[in-house]
């Protein structure tokens, strides 16, 4: 199923790897539920609430007893010889000889079929929803012309909800890494409040209808570091 899915592209499902084990881990049955409530717990729109899945622990399951091999094949983390299928899994890190259990519960690694990252679309669409609610709320409470000085207002309204999501962790600071310019952005051009929004002047004679002028938020992700290699070099005395 995974790799059915990863060919078809999803991007609006997860999907994790889970067995009842012989009946020892029967929650197992309601990882999904675990994920879920890791989750949304985590989202609360406070500032610094930003969050991946990946390296965390779920409450009320136990970890998969797999092999790297399996895992890679599942979930793409990098083994010789595996294609990964991008699924994910709850797996055990650091064994602990002591009790023989594992030092560390984790998820890994929050991936889609289509290969973006659970905390990137979630994160997305809110910032999204946010924008859409700061523009109506601003045309409730304004009357917006349509010129220059008001479109100013919707620019405004739009940087508002941007700015919530640099506090909440999303957004930071980068450079605008698109392949053709956008009105007065160009690749590579510094971003260094972590978004820019812009819009054209309206032209002269302005164009027949109601709308405004198109707006263009560009905005740099944070996004996550979910692993590095670590290189130790000994130094003989």
């Amino acid at each position: 199923m995974l790799s059915v899915l990863q060919a078809q592209n999803y991007g609006r499902i997860i999907i994790f790897y889970s067995t009842t084990q012989n009946g020892v881990a029967a929650n197992n049955a309601y990882m999904a539920a675990a994920v879920m409530g890791y989750a949304m717990g985590k989202n609360t729109g406070l500032a610094g609430s930003y969050f991946s899945l990946a390296n965390n622990p779920l409450v009320g399951v136990t970890p998969e007893p797999l092999t790297s091999t399996e895992i890679s094949t599942i979930s793409g983390i990098p083994t010789a010889g595996t294609t990964g299928n991008n699924g994910n899994v709850y797996i055990g890190l650091g064994y602990n000889p002591s009790n023989g259990s594992s030092s560390y519960q984790t998820m890994q690694q929050g991936v889609l079929p289509n290969g973006k990252f659970f905390d990137q679309v979630l994160f997305m669409d809110m910032l999204i929803s946010a924008i859409q609610y700061a523009v109506i709320n601003g045309f409730q409470s304004a009357q917006v012309g349509r010129t220059n000085a008001d479109q100013t207002m919707i620019l405004n309204w739009v940087a508002s909800a941007c700015e919530q999501f640099v506090g909440i962790g999303f957004l930071a600071p980068g450079a605008y890494g698109g392949s053709v310019p956008i009105l007065g952005l160009n690749p590579g051009d510094p971003m260094p409040n972590g978004y820019v929004v812009m819009s054209a002047k309206y032209p002269t004679p302005r164009p027949a209808g109601r709308a405004a002028m198109p707006v263009y938020a560009v905005v740099f992700e944070k996004g996550a570091a979910q692993s590095v290699v670590i290189q130790v070099n000994p130094v003989l005395g």
